[in-house]
């Protein structure tokens, strides 16, 4: 299941990020904003 949220978050990271957040509660929260910061991260290095 994460790895179905993680990709559909890719699409679009901050909205996707928020509505899990809202629907699953706070430490979820913060765990998916890591992994959005880390891949947004990734992404900015790469280009």
């Amino acid at each position: 299941m994460i790895d179905v949220e993680l990709k559909i978050s890719l699409e679009t990271p901050i909205r996707k990020g928020i509505r899990f957040c809202l629907e699953t509660g706070i430490e979820s929260c913060s765990l998916v904003f890591l992994i959005i910061y880390e891949l947004s991260a990734s992404q900015n290095l790469k280009m």
